[in-house]
């Protein structure tokens, strides 16, 4: 079972000692101007590296086939300066999946004026819930053969009726729960564009900050459930204090194993089966062991079987080992290779968006002075949660509003829920509507013939109208309100 995932851990606790970071990270940055109902993008992409020249990082072209990949998005070529290529191009509706994801650029035009809604997704998986299933499948079928070769080897001993509740139970149900904080916390830590949440331009939590959270998180979850008592804290102390120096590390894992097992399953910690089980995890041939106990389970032969039905053998393959079957299983488990974790190099997204004023819906942030929406963010390999920008305005259309109500009455959310309303209507009812705005006169008084819709007037039913003469209505008292004071 260890012969596969000791390697990676190796590998990654040797970088991330000899390594303080990424070798390099590639950076995207986005540039778009909305053009009549669609948008101008210009991409400009690099690499920048874990170096510096003067203080300033030094830069290296994007990779050739990402380079050849971004070319067929926008057909053409890149125009080039120093390391840095740029593509450019014009879309409407559907935004290209040149740095990976999806979005829409929608434009909704009426008469009294426009709505801009622009969305884009970048990277990642959005099927959120089948990740999930299959990280919880893959938690029960770890604990499944975890409790299957417990039997195998202790099913005999006195007292294990106690240690197969507890695996098949608790500790079933609290892997799974720890497993899920530890994909909301890697999902929410970086994987989101964080220069403006919520609009506000906050600062975002930094990542020793969410790390020493998720490890508070995690010891409060075991201490509630019994795992240990937060206020008798001085025997787990005192054996995490002897690691590395009166004991060496595997001796310290037994005795807070010794530990666990009598606090939280019941099990005298100087009883046989306690005993045994130590006596177990210390064989020297563990590894193989474990190997031939999965070489006979259903799950191995699951996996020969895929690898026989394949042409695996015909191609020169070699057959999968038993310790893959545990390979396999912590891929879902973990949702991502796990050489990724250490290895993986990030991505910069930088997006900036031109707007002609601030937006009313939006998570970036809002640079007042140079009308640009702006957001930023890294994205890392192995997670799976996408980065998303998203921002929504309005522009009056103030000559049209002006001829029917002699001042601009919806501009901004009013506008945006008005013309949200609007597109519901369908062609003839909104016919008669725009009718009913054609007839009116700003000299007329407009809250009376407003209330006239409402009961039914200008062929239109009430209830359909109710919006639209609510979000008027609201306009004209905030304005009489106003001239009041």
């Amino acid at each position: 079972m260890w012969r596969w995932i000791r390697p990676v851990l190796a590998i990654g606790l040797v970088t991330s000692l000899l390594i303080p970071g990424a070798c390099k990270t590639h950076v995207y940055e986005l540039e778009l101007e909305p053009d009549g109902d669609g948008m101008q993008r210009k991409l400009n992409v690099y690499v920048e590296l874990n170096t510096s020249t003067n203080g300033k990082a030094d830069l290296a072209p994007a990779p050739e086939e990402e380079l050849i990949r971004l070319h067929q998005v926008y057909g053409a070529a890149p125009e080039t300066a120093g390391d840095k290529a740029t593509f450019q191009g014009r879309f409407e509706s559907r935004t290209p999946a040149d740095i990976g994801g999806a979005g829409y650029y929608l434009v909704h035009r009426t008469a009294m004026g426009t709505m801009n809604f622009y969305v884009e997704r970048f990277r990642g998986e959005d099927d959120i819930a089948f990740q999930l299933e299959r990280m919880l499948l893959a938690a029960d079928r770890i604990i499944d053969l975890l409790a299957g070769w417990l039997e195998n080897e202790l099913g005999r001993v006195d007292g294990f009726e106690r240690l197969e509740v507890f695996v098949n139970a608790d500790l079933r149900q609290d892997f799974k729960n720890l497993l899920l904080y530890v994909w909301l916390g890697d999902n929410s830590s970086r994987n989101v564009f964080v220069d403006g949440i919520g609009g506000a331009g906050g600062a975002a939590i930094k990542g020793t900050e969410r790390f020493e959270e998720s490890l508070v998180r995690y010891g409060l979850y075991l201490a509630e459930r019994g795992y240990f008592d937060p206020e008798n804290l001085e025997e787990i102390l005192e054996i995490l204090a002897a690691g590395g120096k009166r004991e060496p590390a595997p001796a310290v894992s037994y005795r807070l194993l010794r530990h666990v097992l009598e606090r939280k399953v019941g099990i005298d910690r100087h009883g046989a089966l306690c005993r045994k089980l130590l006596e177990l995890l210390q064989r020297p041939d563990l590894d193989t062991e474990i190997e031939e106990y999965l070489r006979d389970t259903p799950d191995y032969a699951a996996e020969l079987a895929r690898f026989q039905s394949s042409g695996a053998t015909e191609r020169g393959e070699e057959p999968p080992e038993p310790g893959d079957v545990f390979g396999k299983i912590l891929e879902d488990l973990l949702i991502f290779d796990p050489a990724n974790l250490f290895l993986s190099e990030p991505t910069r997204i930088a997006v900036n968006l031109d707007c002609p004023g601030k937006p009313q819906i939006s998570n970036g942030r809002w640079q007042d002075g140079e009308g640009k929406l702006l957001w930023s963010g890294e994205i890392l390999d192995h997670q799976k949660m996408p980065g998303l920008v998203y921002a929504g305005w309005s522009e009056p259309d103030e000559h049209y509003q002006k001829q029917r109500f002699g001042r601009v009455l919806l501009r901004e959310k009013d506008l945006i829920e008005y013309v949200v309303w609007y597109k519901g209507l369908g062609p003839e009812v909104a016919r008669r509507w725009d009718a009913f705005v054609e007839s009116l006169d700003p000299s007329e008084d407009l809250r009376s013939r407003l209330e006239s819709v409402k009961a039914g007037g200008a062929g239109l039913s009430g209830k359909r109208a109710e919006k639209a003469v609510e979000l008027l209505t609201r306009a004209l008292e905030r304005e009489e309100s106003a001239n009041e004071r």
